[in-house]
């Protein structure tokens, strides 16, 4: 079975993402596996509340963990994990948990290999309390093979996808964004927003040379390109709700604005996406839309 894989780091922000992890499982038939990386001489959040906060803060140093200290810590992770996963075990979701050591981008990314997705929060804390998971989101995100869906705010207590947004710009890696796109909307019912953002003449990343302002033909020439990219990746449209969709500015910007506009449930887009018909440069567009959007996204790695 398929594995949706969820680190965790103890903050009440991390665990925000567990009801997408829930539609997540749901949606794609996958069991899910929460995990948490314990650092050595700066990770004390899960000591908190477990009785040996104020031992730990008495060392001299933060490095000065004993081996008793990690194991407790380990112990502690063990438990907090147990405590996540039940809700989920309770709903019929299979899951399994595990306790990590290292540097947390590092032992995600390793363990997380042969996973269908990664779940993260974008944003947590740093210090001798926690390590900063939202650092640590933007390390995985770009060292990671595997597809990492990022949220940024809470969500209610159940979710639903019904309207995906995937941007293209012709590229073969802009493509890798669709089967997911596809596969959850089949499995949701959700409409897919295909979208072209043709970018200004001047200035900017994002410079390409096209009509300051497009015509109809223009309009309807893009939208045919974009119908015809579903097709060219072997995808079958039948039963799909398929809406193409142009607009004209900086390309994160209107990604973001029109996430907004169309209350898009979710977006879906590559990490790459060099050359092409539009020629924009997805990849540090991705990265720019990750830091802007407050509209859940999922990043599909794609090879350069």
């Amino acid at each position: 079975m398929s594995r949706i894989f969820v680190p965790l780091d103890g903050s009440p922000l991390a665990v925000q993402v567990l009801p997408y992890v829930r539609m997540f499982a749901n949606l794609l038939g996958a069991e899910v596996h929460l995990t948490h990386v314990v650092t050595h001489g700066n990770h004390y959040r899960l000591a908190l509340g477990h009785g040996i906060w104020d031992e730990l803060q008495s060392k001299n140093r933060p490095n000065s963990a004993t081996t008793d200290d990690l194991s407790k810590l380990r112990e502690n992770a063990h438990t907090y994990l147990e405590q996540q996963a039940a809700p989920l075990r309770d709903a019929g979701i299979t899951v399994g948990t595990s306790v990590l050591e290292g540097r947390p981008e590092e032992a995600i990314v390793g363990a997380a290999e042969d996973s269908l997705m990664i779940v993260m929060t974008t944003h947590g804390y740093s210090g001798v309390r926690r390590w900063a998971l939202g650092s640590t989101t933007d390390k995985v995100v770009h060292a990671s093979s595997v597809p990492v869906f990022v949220v940024h705010i809470r969500p209610q207590s159940t979710v639903a996808l019904r309207r995906i947004l995937v941007p293209l710009d012709g590229s073969e890696i802009a493509r890798r964004a669709l089967p997911m796109a596809i596969k959850l909307a089949r499995s949701s019912g959700a409409e897919i927003v295909l979208l072209a953002v043709v970018p200004p003449p001047i200035g900017g990343i994002e410079v390409a040379l096209t009509p300051v302002i497009l015509d109809d033909r223009d309009r309807a020439a893009i939208h045919d390109r974009l119908l015809s990219e579903v097709i060219s990746i072997g995808g079958d449209s039948s039963g799909l709700k398929i809406t193409p969709m142009v607009v004209e500015g900086f390309v994160a910007e209107e990604i973001n604005d029109e996430a907004e506009r169309s209350q898009a449930d979710l977006i879906v887009m590559s990490s790459h996406g060099y050359g092409g018909w539009r020629r924009l440069a997805l990849g540090n567009v991705t990265d720019k839309v990750m830091h802007i959007t407050r509209t859940p996204l999922l990043v599909i790695h794609g090879a350069e």
